[in-house]
């Protein structure tokens, strides 16, 4: 079967843009590959309408890793602040367990054009505002996907010999898959989280390391706060903070039953 393309990769965020590159890297640009997603070219990699994703934290290994492996090497502005390891503390703040270990907080505004700057010199193909909702089938495989193209609003299909899903925990397209495959369709409520964060500067006061330190990510344990999850606080500056909570619903219920409350998610 002709196809359009060797590779498609649906989804133009951390993980498909990767995907894309480690491909065209391992093949020496020998392979036609075209990523897609549903953001405009400005905010590709964006996760939702309300916001960038998560995930500010990553281990200088891991990147050391990607450099060495596909030659693709960050740096300033993606790359915002380097950290020397995590620090968890109990919920009475009187226990630190730290886990030393170089790592960087990256800014994920910047990253995914920079992702989007090397995939482009890698000949990757890219198309914006496409909206994929299904799959293309032939005799049992998966051979390409199907959506609209949001500026024109036209039905877009293309085809390719491998089709890698990139689009994230709540993909339209694993979730719809209909060929015998032992692939996760769904994945369970209960091993999932919701998470909220900001991005915050602040003016220098009294230092108290249990509260921001700049060259640890702090986690705190508290189940009080955030039942089923974590609260943190990573540095990305002297004077910046990513701050945020992460909580599983079953947990949230559990608390809420405990302490009389009624916070929902």
């Amino acid at each position: 079967m002709k196809t359009d393309y060797d590779i498609i990769v649906a989804g133009g965020g951390l993980a498909g843009m990767i995907a894309a590159q480690s491909a065209s890297y391992y093949s020496k640009q020998r392979l036609s590959i075209l990523v897609l997603d549903r953001n405009p070219e400005p905010t590709i990699g964006k996760k939702t309408i309300n916001g960038w994703v998560c995930g500010d934290a990553v281990g200088k290994n891991t990147v050391d890793y990607m450099t060495e492996r596909i030659k693709i090497a960050w740096g300033n502005p993606e790359i915002e602040h380097p950290v020397k390891g995590v620090m968890a503390f109990s919920p009475d703040r009187e226990t630190s367990i730290p886990f030393d270990g170089d790592g960087y907080m990256l800014n994920r505004q910047q990253l995914p054009q920079r992702q989007l700057r090397d995939a482009k010199k890698a000949g990757v193909n890219i198309q914006y505002s496409v909206a994929l909702r299904g799959l293309l089938y032939d005799n049992g495989t998966v051979v390409g996907v199907e959506g609209t193209n949001l500026v024109t609003n036209e039905p877009f299909k293309k085809t390719a010999k491998i089709v890698v899903d990139a689009t994230g925990v709540t993909s339209m397209l694993r979730n719809g898959l209909s060929i015998n495959a032992k692939i996760e369709r769904k994945i369970d409520r209960d091993d999932l989280e919701s998470t909220g964060r900001h991005i915050m500067k602040f003016e220098s006061g009294i230092e108290d390391k249990k509260e921001f330190d700049p060259d640890y990510c702090i986690i705190h344990l508290d189940q009080d706060i955030a039942p089923g999850g974590y609260g943190w606080v990573f540095p990305k500056g002297k004077n910046k903070v990513n701050i945020g909570l992460g909580v599983q619903q079953k947990e949230l219920i559990k608390r809420n039953q405990r302490l009389g409350a009624r916070v929902t998610m």
